[in-house]
């Protein structure tokens, strides 16, 4: 995990992450959020709207379901 996030942060920066959406079900839940960052190689602002489908047992995260629109990319 910390070489992905090194290698992430080597290519951009002022990352903004908001929060638009939390749902919490008992053991399952949603985030849903837009993702803005500058990146290094052409000084442009990108966004990227994400979401995430999870469940926990035992404290512990134990499904993980990513979403995003990939049409920036």
């Amino acid at each position: 995990i910390r070489k992905t996030i090194e290698t992430f942060f080597a290519g951009a920066s002022d990352v903004k992450v908001d929060v638009t959406r939390v749902m919490v079900a008992e053991d399952q839940g949603a985030v849903e959020w837009t993702w803005n960052e500058t990146r290094f190689s052409d000084g442009q602002r990108h966004s990227a709207e994400d979401a995430i489908i999870f469940q926990v047992r035992d404290d512990k995260i134990i499904y993980w379901r990513e979403y995003f629109d990939t049409a920036h990319f």
